[in-house]
């Protein structure tokens, strides 16, 4: 009895810590939105109440990737950086991306569907990429925003030449139109966000 008591405890300390650095991340991501998205900003803020039960814990199978010693700040990369241990890590493109090109990029899916934090109209998350790969041209109907929190990477969108974006930017892919991210000398960590129709099912690769 003692040893399931004391399992019961550890299993809850996990998920109470998990939940505060949930907490932490969200609002301090609702905050990098506020100006350029107010509306995210508040979407992302009114989901914080959601956040009594976590609905998954990360299982071990991958990783978090390598993102800097945590600091003790409130910025968004400050309380990713924190999280990231207890993030539920993935590979990308719903099973759709070749392992030579997935292996390189990781993502976590805070709010959404398929997310710790289960969300019908929301999916939220991080993305890592390591330097020097290629997300290839893919699609899907969803509205996406990127936030760029650490690192470089050549983004291209709608056929159009490749453009250099860094950490503080921001980056819109309307619905259905063709994308893609390029790092070259080093890694990339941004934050994303899909609203409208997100459904992983129109997720496509060119």
């Amino acid at each position: 009895m003692t040893k399931g008591k004391a399992g019961d405890m550890n299993t809850s300390s996990g998920t109470a810590e998990a939940t505060r650095a949930l907490r932490r991340l969200l609002r301090a991501s609702a905050l990098a939105f506020a100006r350029h998205d107010p509306a995210l900003s508040r979407a992302l803020m009114a989901a914080l109440p959601r956040l009594g039960t976590v609905a998954c814990l990360p299982s071990g199978a991958l990783a978090p990737p390598e993102l800097g010693p945590p600091e003790a700040g409130e910025s968004a990369l400050d309380c990713l950086r924190a999280a990231a241990p207890r993030l539920a890590w993935r590979r990308p493109g719903f099973g759709q991306l070749p392992e030579a090109i997935s292996g390189a990029i990781l993502v976590t899916e805070i709010l959404g569907p398929d997310g710790m934090v289960p969300h019908d109209t929301l999916r939220f998350g991080a993305l890592h990429q390591q330097a020097g790969h290629d997300y290839p041209e893919h699609n899907h109907r969803a509205e996406e925003i990127y936030h760029v929190l650490a690192g470089t990477a050549l983004w291209s969108m709608g056929g159009g030449a490749p453009e250099p974006r860094g950490a503080g930017d921001f980056i819109h892919h309307p619905p259905s139109v063709m994308h893609a991210m390029h790092t070259r000398a080093e890694p990339m960590l941004a934050l994303w966000v899909w609203r409208g129709d997100i459904g992983a099912r129109s997720y496509r690769l060119r």
